[in-house]
This record gives C-alpha cells, sequence and structure tokens, in this order.
C-alpha cells in the first residue's frame, strides 16, 4: 500500500507542476532576448518548440508510467491469486475421486473461500455488515420486506446476497430482507 501511495503522491506532485508552466515560459522567452532587450523571434520560438517539445515528452512518460503501474499492480494481485487456483484445482481433483469425502470437500471449499477472500482483503475489499443491522440504503438494497411489529425501524432479517466495499466506497450494496 505504501508503495501506491508513494506513486500517487509523486504522480499528482508532478502533475501539479503543471500549474507552472508560464514561469518555465517566462524563463524560455527570457533566455532568448538579447541584452538590449529586443525579442530575438527566430530565438524565441526554437524555445517555445523546445518547451513543447519537452512537455510532449514528459505527457508521455507520465502515460507509460501509469501503464506500467496498473501493469505491475494487476500482477501481483494474480500472483496473490495463484495458491486459490491451486487449492481449487485440488478441490477439483478430490472431487472427481470415487471415494470422494463430502465433508472433506465442504472444509476444502471452505478454505478456499478463505483464503480468496484473504487475498481480495488485502487489495481493500471489506464486507458489508448486514445481519442485525438497521436498513441503511447507502449499504443494503432491500429486496423484501416484512411486517412484524417488532423494530421501530427497518433492520436486515437476512442477507440474500453479500455487499461489499472498497476502501470505504461500497461497490455493491448488500441485498437484503428487512423487517419493521
Amino acid at each position: 500500500m505504501t508503495d501506491d501511495n508513494n506513486f500517487e503522491d509523486d504522480l499528482s506532485e508532478e502533475l501539479s507542476d503543471l500549474d507552472s508552466i508560464p514561469s518555465w515560459i517566462d524563463e524560455e522567452v527570457d533566455d532568448a532576448t538579447d541584452s538590449a532587450g529586443q525579442e530575438d523571434s527566430d530565438g524565441l520560438k526554437e524555445a517555445l518548440q523546445r518547451l513543447q517539445a519537452d512537455f510532449e515528452n514528459y505527457k508521455k512518460r507520465v502515460a507509460r508510467d501509469t501503464q506500467e503501474y496498473g501493469e505491475q499492480k494487476n500482477m501481483k494481485l494474480l500472483e496473490e491469486l495463484l495458491p486459490v487456483i491451486d487449492a481449487f484445482n485440488l478441490a477439483l481433483v478430490a472431487s472427481h475421486e470415487d471415494d470422494a469425502d463430502i465433508e472433506k470437500l465442504k472444509k476444502g471449499i471452505e478454505l478456499v473461500a478463505s483464503e480468496l477472500f484473504g487475498v481480495l482483503e488485502k487489495q481493500g475489499l471489506e464486507r458489508i455488515e448486514a445481519h442485525g443491522e438497521v436498513f441503511d440504503p447507502e449499504l443494503h438494497d432491500a429486496v423484501m420486506h416484512e411486517d412484524i411489529g417488532e423494530h421501530d425501524e427497518e433492520v436486515v432479517t437476512e442477507v440474500l446476497r453479500e455487499g461489499y466495499k472498497v476502501r470505504g466506497k461500497v461497490i455493491r450494496p448488500a441485498m437484503v430482507k428487512v423487517a419493521k
């Protein structure tokens, strides 16, 4: 995570430098003028062309660095998922055996699911707690309602599909049944 933040900080610092382009132009213009204060139009034109070329090279470098960063991040995630894929393959092989034990398969699948969620948690994924919570339309998608007269507010009584957030931002609300 700290590498991610450092890259993002460096990138935003470089992009904030774009605000200072006019001062770069002033320096180039000053260099292009002669000692008597007369503009040397050829020198000014060359200075501006160099500045424009430098800026284009900078934009290409930032785009390339951003793409490489994204590719490295994806590769890291895929590497972390490889053990999960291996565990799934072992479970599939075990399920095809003639003497397959259902309880062992269940435990294996639970282990694989736990390992997968662990990898995703490292990437910032978090489950939305729903069961027994007060209904929150920001976090929950109520698809079933019942009035049982036990609660003053709508409360989640059943989770039909898990909801998830990434670093606090909801990417999928929990699909729930609520009661009042």
